[in-house]
């Protein structure tokens, strides 16, 4: 194996609630290597994330330092990296990603946050000598928005430029990169195939064979992982001027048969140039009224911890106490004693 190919990392860039768990994960049992320290499963992800919680972090650090959020479909701005503060950040990335990045095998790196901000943190990679391959998945955006309505209370067409803003920025930046593509229900219906697809489209033969991975990859993907289905329904999205964008988008994609060589970059640049615009006008309003709301909702989820912490401290006290009286109960003494109880009953009864 040289050491171009074992210092390779691919990148999964996609829109959140897109995927990109479950390809990042197909990836790994492929041969891919994960960074250490993976975020923890929940109830939003019960398959886990595959993501590096300090990736993550650092990800969001940088994001604060431009002004942003992780649900702003605002562009970078012009002067992003030339902002000192984002300058330490991203020297915070670096260190994260030397210390957490497998080197001696293709490593798959996730988090959607990357979308936004890779022009600042490809330099990172090139330092470290690590070559970069983005893998760009896809969901149908009605979807997307429903799960980001279930999980965050969302309103439809928030997700929608959300989803607009990840998909365009991933597909610009990563325009001069090795790339592939695939959607995710592409991933679910045949993942041999997407595979088989993506290796040879990023030039990397996978460390394990998808006939040796095939029990671990069809255990962990299931259909139960798309828990909202558009199906061929068109829903509702082209009946406003930002529907008919998205949907135009995703039907781009769909007809490209997940060759990123027969997009028109045409349609993508004028839709993002069409994005740019609106968020010049519209994002810091909604950001400001989000903001406030994402603050409750931060508040009542960390409420929600609390009370579930305490819950399960209270049913572990409960069960220990239970486990004692069953083995006071089940002694020698207590059987041992069981007359002088029935006496004292009997006694404590003629006195009442």
């Amino acid at each position: 194996m040289s050491g171009t190919r074992q210092k390779s990392v691919i990148l999964v860039l996609g829109m959140h609630r897109s995927g990109t768990s479950a390809l990042t994960r197909v990836l790994n049992l492929l041969g891919a290597g994960l960074c250490g320290d993976l975020l923890p499963q929940g109830q939003d992800n019960a398959m886990g994330f595959w993501e590096s919680a300090s990736v993550l972090e650092a990800n969001q650090k940088i994001l604060e330092c431009l002004g942003s959020v992780w649900f702003d479909f605002s562009p970078l701005p012009p002067d992003a990296a030339d902002r000192p503060s984002v300058d330490k950040a991203l020297r915070n990335l670096a260190k994260v990603l030397e210390r957490e990045l497998p080197t001696g095998q293709p490593a798959v790196l996730k988090d959607p946050r990357f979308c936004r901000l890779l022009p600042l943190v490809l330099p990172l990679f090139a330092e470290q000598g690590r070559m970069v391959k983005v893998v760009i998945i896809h969901r149908h955006p009605w979807e997307v928005a429903l799960s980001l309505k279930k999980r965050n209370g969302f309103d439809q067409d928030l997700s929608l430029l959300l989803w607009m803003r990840h998909l365009l920025d991933a597909e610009q930046y990563s325009r001069a990169l090795p790339r592939a593509m695939c959607g995710f229900e592409e991933l679910l219906r045949d993942w041999p195939g997407v595979a088989k697809r993506l290796g040879h489209d990023l030039g990397i033969d996978w460390p394990v064979e998808p006939g040796e991975a095939k029990e671990a990859v069809e255990e962990f993907l299931t259909p139960g992982m798309r828990h909202h289905d558009a199906g061929n329904r068109r829903t509702n999205l082209t009946t406003t001027p930002l529907g008919q964008a998205t949907d135009k988008l995703h039907t781009i994609l769909q007809q490209s048969g997940a060759d990123l060589a027969t997009v028109p970059t045409e349609a993508f640049d004028e839709a993002r140039g069409m994005l740019d615009r609106a968020a010049a006008f519209c994002a810091p309003l909604i950001l400001r009224q989000l903001g406030n709301l994402h603050s409750v909702f931060e508040w009542a989820e960390s409420e929600k911890r609390e009370l579930s912490a305490e819950n399960q401290r209270l049913a572990e006290a409960l069960s220990a106490n239970k486990y004692q009286l069953e083995h006071i109960t089940s002694s020698r003494i207590w059987r041992a004693t069981r007359p002088l109880r029935l006496a004292a009953g009997r006694l404590k009864g003629r006195r009442r």
